[in-house]
């Protein structure tokens, strides 16, 4: 059998041991500009693999093209993810100068933070330079440029571009892969078509040097990639049966992580920091597939029109709240008052999450739900409220519960990242989005009451269940 369905059988270790000897390496867009997702540690060591692989890494011209037309995008999107790092130290010290403990010295703690911010915000900056100055003069594109002379292929010309678009058009309505997943998604011909372009560039490839192929990529659509929800298997069968017939040779396909933790085995160089580095990458990318909508990399500042909390004592419940084209839901630990008061008095009802990761729960952002997020960040909701003197029964029986009723305005502010993993720490660089919440409502405040004499009643807060004014 294994002669007639070679695409659905493995590899053993032998065969890929011959594989990987006998192969052209060919890189996809998104593994050369991983180059500018990773740190410089990660960097080079991807570059020592290519290097190690210079004499059998050949690319299509349609993942060079690729390159070149998204280099500049994400470096700019590597400067943004920088400098968000700004705002994150912003809030960060915010937080802590708001929560610091009175018996501290305020005035000297304020001044030691601000310091640290300083410092901090000097090193982000340094980092984002270096970044942009990457515009201008590129040392990684000089050495990809220099890795890759005379290892390109050639263009289609445009005769040849509009007759593979016919076929790719036909092949999509049959949803034969690769690139029917990018019909609908793209926005001109050159991308919708750019995934089969450089996939029938590849069969040239191969029938020309009449050897096999390892391609690597981080894509993750279905139409490269064969899913047994909730795995993902390794190649369509299609793709190596197509490479089959038409170069007779075999088609294996890596992500990016895949390849470097082979590499190490296989060249024998060290890899861990650009495997972890990639691990990030591809874990963004599936946050951003599992939504197909752009990850929110730029905060949003989101104005929260409805939804509840309900903290009783100094303990926590649920959250749920929801706004323009998001609803979020989930929990954590609350805590804060300043209770007990006397009559007269300005009770405040402060409660806010203790920091750290919040609990998961469903939710919707940009028209896209999940059945879980998880979230990190801080949610915070505060008001006053004048406790009143003439609502406590004359005689207090220790017998029974005293109980009132009191509404007061609240104000909602906060910040969430939301991830689709199950812990935070695994998430890195693949939020689903990071939002900035503000909202306000009216709470209803209950009151544990009593009097200890006449004219001195005492109020505790029992529970306050805070609602959002639809109209904020």
């Amino acid at each position: 059998m294994k002669d007639l369905f070679p695409e659905h059988y493995f590899l053993n270790e032998e065969e890929f041991k011959s594989l990987w000897s006998e192969a052209i390496f060919s890189f996809d867009a998104n593994v050369l500009l991983n180059l500018y997702r990773f740190g410089v540690s990660g960097r080079e060591q991807l570059f020592n693999v290519f290097d190690k692989l210079k004499d059998q890494i050949q690319l299509t011209h349609q993942a060079a093209y690729e390159y070149q037309k998204n280099r500049i995008k994400v470096i700019i999107e590597r400067d943004s993810i920088i400098q968000q790092l700004k705002t994150e130290v912003d809030i960060l010290v915010e937080k802590v100068k708001n929560t610091i403990n009175p018996t501290l010295s305020k005035n000297e703690l304020s001044v030691l933070l601000e310091k640290q911010r300083n410092e901090l915000k000097g090193i982000i900056s340094g980092e984002s330079d270096q970044y942009l100055n990457l515009l201008y003069s590129d040392e990684v594109r000089t050495r990809l440029d220099d890795l890759t002379t005379a290892k390109i292929g050639k263009p289609y010309t445009p005769q040849e571009l509009d007759d593979k678009q016919k076929v790719a058009q036909k092949r999509f309505s049959n949803k034969i892969p690769p690139g029917y997943k990018d019909e609908k998604n793209k926005d001109n011909d050159l991308n919708k078509y750019g995934d089969f372009i450089l996939w029938s560039q590849l069969l040239d490839l191969a029938k020309e040097k009449k050897k096999p192929i390892i391609f690597v990529s981080d894509e993750q659509k279905e139409d490269w990639i064969l899913e047994v929800k909730p795995r993902k298997i390794g190649s369509r069968p299609e793709l190596i049966k197509e490479m089959f017939e038409f170069a007779g040779v075999r088609f294996h396909l890596y992500s990016t992580q895949q390849f470097l933790r082979y590499a190490k085995g296989y060249l024998g160089v060290e890899t861990g920091d650009a495997t972890e580095q990639a691990k990030n990458v591809w874990r963004r990318n599936e946050a951003l597939y599992a939504g197909s909508s752009p990850i929110i990399d730029q905060p949003r500042r989101v104005l929260v029109t409805s939804g509840s909390l309900i903290t009783t004592g100094l303990r926590g419940g649920g959250w749920a709240l929801s706004g323009d084209n998001f609803s979020l839901s989930g929990g954590g630990s609350y805590s804060g008052t300043n209770g007990p008061k006397r009559a007269g008095e300005v009770l405040t009802f402060d409660f806010n999450n203790s920091g750290g990761d919040l609990y998961g729960g469903p939710g919707n952002m940009d028209g896209n739900s999940y059945d879980q997020i998880f979230y990190e960040g801080y949610l915070r909701f505060r008001g006053e409220l004048v406790l009143p003197n003439n609502l406590v029964s004359k005689y207090y029986n220790p017998e029974e519960t005293n109980y009132i009723f009191l509404t007061a305005p609240f104000q909602l502010e906060g910040y969430l990242s939301g991830c689709p993993h199950s812990t935070i720490s695994g998430c890195a660089a693949g939020f689903l989005f990071k939002i900035n919440l503000y909202g306000q409502g009216l709470a209803t405040v209950k009151l544990w009451t009593r009097r200890m004499e006449e004219g001195d009643s005492i109020y505790d807060v029992s529970q306050v269940d805070y609602g959002f004014d639809q109209n904020a």
